[in-house]
């Protein structure tokens, strides 16, 4: 399968592939990968499937923007995350899988992969309410998490046997990677406004890690950090607010709106 892959311009997947290994093969390669999840008809057929690729482009490159100008952040959600810091000038995470070098292989990849670069995180203070693990949980929990942040990194974990896992989690790391494991490396969500948003009804996170209702905290600066996951956040940068309550505020953008009408979106 790599063999076919290397010899390749262009590789659409729709099945599952771990992501850490295959970047150890197609790194800097520009081999355009376009990971297709939907399976289904349902899937194929919804507004999400359908929305147009030219505007998924237009948000992230508005997204990418915004952030790479701005000096501070400041993100709350409803489950009780308050956490403020710096805009940090990289990020081991977005080194790791986001490079510039590989920008093609990163950013074609169709659905459910629309979300923006991590944001680098320095000096954060504040705490974290953890509802899911990112890409490893398939509802939010029952349970949540709370995680204390000083100075960009974890210091204290609360909660019930979530919890406890989570630190058996960070021990692990810990032990792979030093102290870096327990840093606040970057953090990143969905930015497509068609992907479905988890209700009381239906809880399920499928199809919704690309959409503005999720985002994660990568907690340690290494290739494989926890992706500590929260629903339904607000996030602002120099004071300006992005998201607001799981909604992308950055549609009313005036350059979004120039792309709306250049692909006669509506």
């Amino acid at each position: 399968m790599i063999g076919a892959i290397l010899s390749s311009a262009k590789v659409i997947s729709n099945f599952s592939f771990n992501r850490a290994l295959l970047d150890d093969y197609t790194r800097g390669k520009g081999i355009v990968q376009i990971n297709n999840m939907a399976r289904t008809v349902n899937l194929m057929a919804s507004d999400h499937a359908r929305y147009h690729w030219g505007m998924v482009r237009a948000i992230y490159s508005r997204l990418e923007e915004i952030f790479s100008a701005a000096r501070k952040w400041q993100i709350t959600s409803t489950a009780g995350t308050e956490i403020g810091g710096e805009i940090g000038s990289g990020s081991e995470v977005a080194d790791a899988y986001f490079t510039q070098e590989a920008e093609a292989s990163r950013f074609i990849r169709v659905f459910p992969g629309e979300v923006y670069t991590p944001v680098g995180s320095k000096g954060s203070d504040g705490k974290i309410v953890v509802e899911y693990i990112n890409m490893r949980d398939s509802q939010a929990w029952e349970e949540t998490v709370t995680l204390t942040i000083r100075g960009n990194k974890v210091t204290k974990i609360e909660g019930g046997s979530r919890a406890q896992q989570f630190e058996k989690d960070i021990e692990a790391n810990v032990k792979a990677h030093g102290d870096k494991a327990t840093l606040i490396d970057s953090w990143h969500g969905g930015m497509n406004p068609k992907a479905r948003i988890p209700t009381t009804e239906n809880k399920s996170l499928q199809g919704a890690t690309s959409g503005p209702a999720l985002m994660h905290f990568h907690l340690g600066s290494q290739k494989e950090p926890i992706s500590a996951g929260i629903l339904f956040h607000t996030v602002e940068v120099d004071g300006r607010k992005i998201y607001g309550g799981g909604k992308l505020l950055v549609v009313d953008d005036a350059k979004i709106a120039a792309a709306e009408k250049s692909f006669g979106v509506s």
